[in-house]
């Protein structure tokens, strides 16, 4: 029997709204950090906490959300773009504990966790892109 692990069509609207969100809420705290003097340390990592895992859950949801018409195909690009997507995070860790340490180093692994569903991401929709371009063309 053959599983299914993504999630509904509908959890992509869900994914974009919570991605957008969390990464407003981050920009805010990460640029106007100097200026939150009434938030108070605990509620501070809170709102921090809130922005990662809000980021990471709309990645997922976005990303890992099934097509309306999903097919043999369409899975088949689905995990070319998530090996190349975890081959080019690798390289770039590898090129960046080349270049960077102590917290600089931390900070680029920070990102390094969004790399993954995010170029995933692009590299499939690209690839959705390019097949139905050529679909339409073969009409």
């Amino acid at each position: 029997m053959k599983k299914d692990y993504l999630l509904p069509v509908g959890f992509k609207k869900i994914g974009w709204i919570l991605l957008l969100s969390s990464v407003l809420l981050g920009c805010y705290m990460l640029f106007l950090q100097d200026k939150l003097n009434w938030l108070d340390s605990l509620n501070e990592h809170l709102l921090n906490n809130t922005a990662l895992i809000g980021t990471a859950i709309g990645l997922i949801f976005i990303g890992f959300a099934r097509e309306r018409n999903e097919d043999e195909m369409i899975t088949s690009l689905r995990l070319n773009s998530l090996f190349i997507s975890v081959y080019a995070n690798y390289i770039l860790l590898i090129l960046l504990a080349l270049c960077f340490y102590d917290f600089e180093f931390l900070t680029c692994m920070f990102v390094l966790l969004y790399t993954i569903p995010a170029i995933y991401y692009l590299l499939f929709r690209m690839a959705m892109y390019r097949l139905n371009k050529t679909l339409r063309d073969e009409e």
